[in-house]
């Protein structure tokens, strides 16, 4: 008996070779990794505003004195 169901609960979809990763991505990834530019925390310009904003308040009622 032929089941259709893909087995969603697994989780990890490396078993099943139609979901995986095309070369090219795994390539780029590679590159970026092995570049070492990408070895740190973004910039501090990137982010949502309203988010940094949120979290400069924060910060400031955290450490007056």
């Amino acid at each position: 008996m032929y089941n259709e169901n893909v087995p969603l609960g697994h989780g990890d979809p490396s078993p099943f070779p139609c979901f995986r990763t095309a070369v090219l991505a795994e390539d780029a990834i590679v590159d970026a990794v092995r570049s070492a530019k990408f070895n740190s925390y973004p910039p501090t310009m990137v982010g949502l505003l309203p988010a940094r904003s949120l979290q400069r308040k924060r910060v400031r009622l955290n450490t007056e004195h």
